[in-house]
């Protein structure tokens, strides 16, 4: 959301988890010869924003008339979408610009989670155990995760 209130929806190719405690994310949005697009712009303007999991892919139309409706959220200004099978707040940790300003370039933004929404028919109620290994020794980690992928013991 701009600082104006103005909403912007825009799919992303790079986003990912980089911790869970803090609990962070990365984004990667773009510029264009050293103009930023919305997002990167709005997101340096109010260092906040609502990252939307969805499924499928949204149409070459209106972005909130395909993904479903605005609700707001309960930390950051965004709004966020009610179908998303999860919303994450974030808040702007650093952003890391990774380019050449004069070409296409894009950044990092590095942020904290603030708050998580899942909707319901999300979650199936199962719970499993990812225990760490014990080791630091290479050959033994890989066989330990080799042994975890086929369900036994090393």
């Amino acid at each position: 959301m701009s600082p104006e209130g103005y909403r912007n929806l825009a799919p992303f190719s790079f986003f990912g988890a980089f911790s869970f405690d803090p609990p962070t994310i990365g984004l990667g949005p773009g510029s264009r010869r050293g103009v930023d697009n919305d997002s990167l712009e709005n997101i340096k303007a109010t260092e906040e924003f609502v990252v939307n999991l969805l499924d499928g892919s949204l149409p070459e139309i209106d972005a909130w008339d395909a993904a479903g409706a605005p609700i707001p959220s309960d930390v950051a200004r965004s709004v966020r979408i009610a179908e998303a099978h999860a919303a994450l707040e974030c808040r702007v940790r650093q952003i890391i610009d990774l380019g050449d300003a004069e070409r296409s370039s894009n950044h990092l933004v590095v942020a904290w989670i603030e708050r998580v929404h899942l909707r319901d028919d999300v979650l199936d109620g199962d719970r499993f155990p990812l225990p760490r290994p014990e080791s630091d020794d290479p050959e033994v980690l890989a066989l330990d995760l080799r042994c975890r992928r086929r369900g036994a013991t090393p």
